[in-house]
């Protein structure tokens, strides 16, 4: 996933159906719109950011990627609705399967929201999964503040079914992904948010995590595709009914992972990204700050420090959406 992510990131186990239930939902609040200015100092996000920082450390990162990962990944490019509007506070989104276990990451973030009022739910979801990648080892992710707070579930339109469901396929991954205005090539860079994280049985019927250090990022994720796969990975049945991919020290890979290397097209992003995890870190820089600013991004302030020790001066080189050619280049040669 750029994208978590991803997320990115644990197994999403929402419905089959991309679409179900969206012609449920037709109202918005009043003169309710998807961004606000942020009058917040460089100081004082600096001081967020400081108060991220141990919720990094001892190791909540990946789930603080997966909330937000959550958030935008609701997000409908034809219709121009859902996005990062922090619609999971509400009732149904929050109960939502694919959302199973997000509480825990919502109640991390929820003191640091009481100590300063003037950022929305939502910048603070995507500013916190910006500053765990950036510094579990990851890129430096770009934040700009600005995402509007739905009033409640209505406002950004964000039904049930529109995040990745791990049981199925390349076809599933494609009209999830292009909904929001991804092609193939991101499809796989965000799904290497996968990098981070455990899927936990609980929450999704899947156990385990997909790489020897889930609390670094790297491109070991492609790596593990990208060997014998099955000769190394075996098909299990857990006691909760899912199968997934292990290997002999229980890393895992679910079902949606395994079609990155099943899908010709897909394959062939894996490797390019198993070979080099500069341009793996390149590309998903760019796509997860695609993610991130789905539907708010004409509307977006300047841009806030997110690396630990570095102040915010609200100068940074603008995003440019698009992935590198030079891949594309390694993919045709």
């Amino acid at each position: 996933m750029h994208f978590a992510i991803i997320s990115l990131l644990t197994a999403f186990a929402g419905a089959a159906c991309p679409y179900n239930g969206e012609h449920k939902i037709a109202k918005r609040s009043a003169n309710w719109q998807v961004n606000y200015k942020s009058t917040i100092s460089n100081s004082e996000w600096d001081q967020i950011k400081s108060e991220i920082q141990p919720l990094v450390t001892q190791g909540y990162g990946p789930i603080l990627v997966r909330l937000a990962w959550h958030d935008a990944g609701s997000y409908n490019a034809s219709s121009n609705n859902g996005g990062p509007h922090a619609t999971m506070r509400f009732s149904p989104v929050g109960n939502y399967s694919a959302n199973n276990g997000l509480s825990v990451a919502r109640a991390l973030l929820d003191p640091i929201k009481a100590n300063h009022p003037l950022i929305s739910f939502a910048d603070l979801w995507s500013y916190a999964a910006a500053i765990a990648i950036t510094n579990s080892g990851g890129p430096i992710i770009t934040f700009r503040p600005g995402r509007n707070d739905a009033v409640d579930s209505t406002d950004s339109l964000t039904p049930d079914g529109r995040l990745p469901n791990a049981d199925l396929g390349a076809d599933h991954l494609r009209s999830i992904f292009y909904r929001m205005g991804f092609n193939d090539q991101e499809i796989v860079i965000l799904s290497g948010g996968h990098n981070l994280g455990n899927c936990h049985m609980n929450n999704s019927g899947y156990a385990g995590p997909w790489t020897s250090s889930p609390n670094t990022f790297g491109n070991e994720f492609y790596i593990r595709l990208n060997s014998d796969f099955f000769n190394t990975y075996k098909n299990v049945t857990l006691s909760s009914g899912k199968s997934q991919f292990n290997d002999s020290s229980n890393a895992m890979m679910l079902p949606t992972d395994v079609s990155l290397v099943q899908d010709a097209t897909f394959q062939g992003f894996v490797k390019a990204y198993a070979a080099s995890k500069d341009a793996f870190f390149r590309d998903f820089k760019v796509a997860f700050e695609k993610l991130m600013e789905l539907g708010v991004g004409p509307g977006l302030g300047s841009p806030v420090e997110t690396k630990f020790g570095v102040a915010t001066t609200g100068q940074s080189s603008a995003i440019t959406y698009g992935v590198s050619l030079a891949l594309v280049t390694l993919l045709l040669v």
